[in-house]
């Protein structure tokens, strides 16, 4: 494995530790200042569990062949995307990860000018 910048001989921290060490400063030094943000862990489980559950029965259902998932946005009204099966669900897939993230966004605990 070759060797970051950061990395000094006997540090243990492994590279997605480190990265993720990196983001959470990135995230914390954009809130204003004196302003702290968090996510209450059960409303997250929720998310999470949600995410999970629909994210399996869409895979599940382009494994076993199943009926095609509804995609009620007009971005994806296009013939292109019924026509195929396989950007039927990418287009499920991704109105299902954005509908995660707006969660999770509204999920957040800050203050007025920190949400927004």
């Amino acid at each position: 494995m070759a060797a970051n910048a950061s990395s000094r001989p006997g540090d243990r921290t492994s590279p997605g530790a480190d990265f993720a060490h990196r983001l959470q400063q990135v995230l914390a030094s954009s809130l204003a200042p004196g302003t702290t943000a968090c996510i209450d862990p059960s409303r997250l489980a929720r998310i999470q569990q949600q995410y999970a559950s629909e994210y399996a029965e869409l895979w599940a259902g382009l494994l076993d062949g199943s009926a095609q998932p509804q995609v009620d946005d007009r971005r994806f009204a296009g013939e292109a995307w019924r026509s195929n099966r396989f950007s039927t669900y990418t287009a499920a897939l991704y109105l299902l990860n954005a509908r995660a993230m707006m969660d999770l966004a509204e999920a957040v605990q800050a203050g007025g000018k920190s949400r927004h």
